[in-house]
């Protein structure tokens, strides 16, 4: 072999490549000659694989928690749309009875002023002896106002003809009514 080395002419490729490398021999440092790939080294290989897989179990254990979060916002979402529906149901209930409130405030106020008339009226009417008289007796004989107002139109009292007699007639007619509201009483 050494033969053929010494055929080659100094301008060969091989010849000048063999002794470029044997000149260069001397720089080449033995740190640049190891594999520092971590791809062929199997103890890299594990360390490497260990570590994607704590990754991988993380955003596993991650995605987890954020479907279990999604989850619980569904269930809230839910929550809130029934809550929400519930809501807009009560808000028409007291649409409505704000709208029934302001109806009856509008007809109290109506029935206000007509009873207020009624009273000028009603005031007006029995502001007179007769109305005094009837209802000295009811307060005295603890009769209601309107039973002794029948007595006394049943009697045909009048303002001008109020006197002893009519007062005695009114209490024989309201005794009268006493007695038989008790033996209606002792009925029942």
């Amino acid at each position: 072999m050494y033969n053929n080395y010494k055929n080659y002419k100094d301008n060969d490729i091989t010849r000048s490549g063999v002794l470029n490398s044997f000149n260069n021999k001397n720089d080449i440092k033995p740190s640049e000659l190891l594999n520092n790939n971590t791809l062929f080294n199997s103890a890299d290989k594990r360390a490497g694989f260990d570590n994607n897989s704590n990754i991988i179990n993380n955003l596993n254990n991650d995605v987890l928690k954020l479907n279990n979060r999604i989850n619980s916002l569904l269930i809230a979402q839910n929550n809130y749309d029934t809550i929400k529906e519930q809501n807009l149901k009560y808000v028409e209930t007291i649409e409505t009875l704000q709208n029934e409130l302001n109806n009856h405030k509008n007809n109290i106020t109506i029935l206000s002023t007509e009873i207020t008339k009624l009273k000028e009226l009603i005031y007006d009417k029995y502001n007179n002896d007769k109305y005094h008289l009837i209802r000295n007796i009811s307060q005295k004989t603890k009769v209601n106002f309107d039973i002794v107002h029948i007595i006394c139109n049943k009697l045909n009292v009048k303002e001008s003809n109020i006197n002893k007699g009519i007062i005695n007639e009114i209490m024989d007619s309201i005794n009268k009514y006493n007695e038989k509201l008790k033996e209606v009483d002792l009925s029942k």
